[in-house]
């Protein structure tokens, strides 16, 4: 049985797939990175998400005034 705090990085495809919907919807990318962040294998990835997620909320903060 796997450990959840062993598995390990987020394929290539699904990556690509968690950041676009992270532009799209930048409260996703947070919570997943989050969630994401205390796993050693998905800690740069997690980082990314969280980076484009909060981008995104600002981005689109930016763009409603």
């Amino acid at each position: 049985m796997v450990n959840n705090n062993e598995r390990g990085a987020f394929s290539q495809g699904m990556f690509i797939f968690l950041i676009i919907v992270s532009i799209l919807i930048g409260l996703v990318g947070i919570i997943v990175g989050a969630i994401n962040l205390s796993k050693p294998g998905r800690r740069t990835q997690s980082i990314v998400l969280l980076a484009v997620g909060v981008a995104s909320i600002l981005l689109g903060g930016l763009l409603l005034i």
